[in-house]
């Protein structure tokens, strides 16, 4: 969006500045129907399966990345993102840089689901917190998907399994 043409942009009504933790939102928690539940647990399957409850999540190595959130809207937005390496996890469930891991969320249909490998892999996160803060049930609390150089609907929110294949 040019700057100022912004304010009557109908295409494009999210503005790359405003959202919370100064990142948009496209699809709310409510309307995907997310609920979190109160004993969420994340589970890694594979040859060495896995699971961790959101107190060992957050327990793992932190490492936060500037990566950019790149919308099929048209706007992108840096931020920096922090939590647990994603290829460490799937190192710990037994795969390796070769392995494809398919992400699945709470959300049940839509983006719901994703697959990511090779060089995507090691360079995606697990992410608790959005610009050294714990991020918001709209941007996928408790943890997100984030990977470098993916469209922004490709960084599944609200992440309940990782099958690594």
């Amino acid at each position: 969006v040019i700057p100022t043409l912004e304010p009557i942009a109908l295409l494009a009504p999210r503005r790359p500045k405003q959202g919370p933790l100064g990142v948009p939102i496209n699809k709310t928690a409510a309307s995907a129907g997310i609920q979190v539940p109160a004993s969420y647990r994340l589970t890694v399957l594979g040859p060495r399966p896995f699971d961790l409850d959101l107190a060992a999540v957050e327990a793992l190595p932190f490492v936060e990345r500037h990566i950019p959130l790149a919308c099929v809207e048209g706007w992108s937005v840096s931020a920096r993102w922090g939590g647990a390496s994603l290829f460490d996890l799937v190192r710990r469930g037994g795969g390796d840089g070769g392995s494809t891991v398919h992400v699945v969320s709470l959300q049940q249909g839509g983006y719901g689901t994703s697959t990511i490998r090779g060089s995507e892999l090691r360079g995606a996160l697990l992410a608790t917190h959005l610009n050294g803060r714990r991020i918001t049930l709209d941007h996928g609390y408790p943890v997100r998907l984030i990977a470098p150089d993916r469209a922004g609907v490709l960084n599944t929110k609200w992440v309940t399994r990782l099958e690594i294949r």
